[in-house]
């Protein structure tokens, strides 16, 4: 899979948790499925996408 995909499909299961919970349980429930969701993609894009000793990015990621 390529890494561009893989953000793309990263960013959909997030905004479709996202929409789930804000129409069955609106409230704080959105808002942690929010935090946890931003957390997890930031983590993902500072250690997985790019190189943690270079900050540079990752080969799969260049176009």
């Amino acid at each position: 899979m390529r890494g561009r995909t893989l953000d793309l499909l990263l960013l959909g299961v997030w905004a479709a948790v996202f929409v789930a919970v804000s129409l069955v349980v609106p409230g704080i429930a959105n808002l942690v499925v929010a935090w946890v969701g931003g957390v997890a993609l930031l983590w993902y894009d500072d250690l997985v996408r790019h190189d943690p000793k270079s900050d540079v990015l990752r080969p799969r990621w260049h176009s």
